[in-house]
């Protein structure tokens, strides 16, 4: 399975592979040998570091948790539902004006698929994710 045959699908991240999960929450596909961000060489995560710092360190794993290269070529996932779940949010705090609870994490997971364009990884919009790595939480 390719990269991009994971859009709009379900999606489990372990280690170094991604697996694509069916409506039953079965296996229909693995994409297996990802690098992650914590598994570049050095001089790559320099190179990245830059779009990465521009985040607040306490949401930097927005960008790096869901970034990853496959045959030298970067893609960037994005979680649908963690996506829509943050606009719903966003919007019945302006409703009920308090502007003041929706926080910083709405704007920096914005910003992180900003960034993740500008490093020009390949964007994939999934429809959930479950990430079982205990290096990204």
């Amino acid at each position: 399975m390719k990269m991009e045959q994971l859009a709009g699908k379900n999606i489990k991240i372990s280690g170094s592979t991604i697996v694509a999960l069916n409506d039953a929450g079965k296996t229909a596909g693995m994409v297996r040998g990802l690098d992650t961000y914590y598994q570049m060489s050095f001089r790559d995560q320099m190179e990245w570091r830059k779009y990465v710092k521009q985040l607040h360190h306490r949401y930097e794993h927005y960008l790096v948790g869901r970034l990853f290269r496959d045959c030298g070529r970067l893609h960037y996932i994005i979680d649908d539902a963690e996506v829509t779940g943050l606009e719903e949010w966003a919007q019945m705090c302006n409703e009920h004006n308090r502007p003041d609870l929706i926080g910083p994490g709405y704007e920096q997971l914005k910003l992180a698929h900003k960034l993740a364009a500008e490093m020009g990884a390949a964007v994939i919009h999934v429809a959930g994710v479950k990430d079982t790595r205990k290096e990204v939480k």
